[in-house]
């Protein structure tokens, strides 16, 4: 971690487009910080691309944080994009049968 935390998030708007970049480990104790990342009041239309390479470790909490959000960015009519995933998070979305859905 950049600075000792066990999560951290970063946020860039550009355009059109939401660049989210998320690191640590993500699991219950960190879920909900991870959502609140993501502003709940984007445009119609707002592409939200999600980079997962850094995070070293996520449970079913984290599972449930990515499809909460991608579930909210629909009803906001925004699209989630995930673009980069370590392999920690690969395996578990593998594992839980989501990867084909987020990915």
């Amino acid at each position: 971690m950049r600075d000792g935390t066990e999560f951290a998030a970063e946020a860039l708007r550009s355009g059109r487009t939401f660049h989210v970049r998320w690191w640590g480990d993500l699991h219950l104790a960190t879920a909900a910080e991870a959502g609140a990342s993501v502003p709940d009041d984007l445009d119609e239309g707002i592409e939200v691309r999600l980079d997962l390479s850094a995070v070293s470790f996520m449970d079913s909490s984290g599972v449930r944080a990515l499809l909460v959000l991608e579930r909210d960015l629909a009803a906001q009519g925004c699209r989630l994009v995930i673009t980069e995933v370590s392999e920690p998070v690969a395996r578990v979305l593998e594992l839980t049968g989501v990867a084909d859905h987020l990915t």
